[in-house]
């Protein structure tokens, strides 16, 4: 009995942890999938995921732009071409087992490792990650669409400004009064 029940555990392991496909659970926010941003606070500082630095004083920017720089290592070109990697167009499904290129000239001038991605000047750049949803399809917003009420003003002059294109579209706010004191719109 006690091998069935090893055996049993075994497997069920293997299916949790090696099934190579993400599991969607859309049930409690089925229009927002999970974003994830980085750079992250360091371990001594998770109660807060505010990004607070002294522009100027390298000790106090110098984790945020580690943390980037490692998180955007393997996005480097050469290392995007592997047969897992797609070039990806919003007119071309992507299928499951293909990535999409990402590439790193996308996040502007200012966000480069050789300008330690703004932290230095005071304009410091976070990274937004959508995570992978298999089977999910993103709709993205069009100047012709019916636009939702509550977006916000800036988004839609966004939207209405790309005509040609397609991508979908976020905004950030801060939810806490910590947020306000740094400037950061309250949700």
């Amino acid at each position: 009995m006690a091998v069935f029940g090893i055996v049993s555990s075994l497997y069920f392991f293997a299916v949790t942890v090696f099934d190579h496909s993400p599991k969607p659970d859309l049930t409690a926010s089925p229009n927002y999938p999970s974003l994830d941003f980085r750079p992250m606070p360091s371990r001594d500082q998770v109660d807060s995921t505010l990004i607070r630095f002294q522009q100027g004083n390298e000790t106090t920017w110098k984790h945020w732009f580690n943390d980037l720089d490692s998180f955007l290592d393997p996005y480097q070109e050469s290392r995007q071409y592997a047969d897992h990697f797609s070039q990806c167009d919003w007119s071309i499904p992507l299928y499951q087992k293909y990535v999409c290129v990402f590439e790193l000239m996308m996040l502007g001038n200012n966000c480069t490792r050789e300008n330690y991605y703004g932290y230095h000047k005071g304009r410091p750049c976070v990274v937004v990650k959508m995570n992978r949803i298999w089977g999910w399809e993103p709709l993205p917003y069009r100047p012709d669409d019916t636009l939702p009420d509550n977006m916000p003003t800036e988004v839609r002059q966004l939207v209405y400004s790309n005509p040609t294109r397609p991508q979908v579209w976020i905004s950030c706010e801060g939810e806490v009064s910590s947020g306000m004191a740094m400037g950061i719109p309250q949700k």
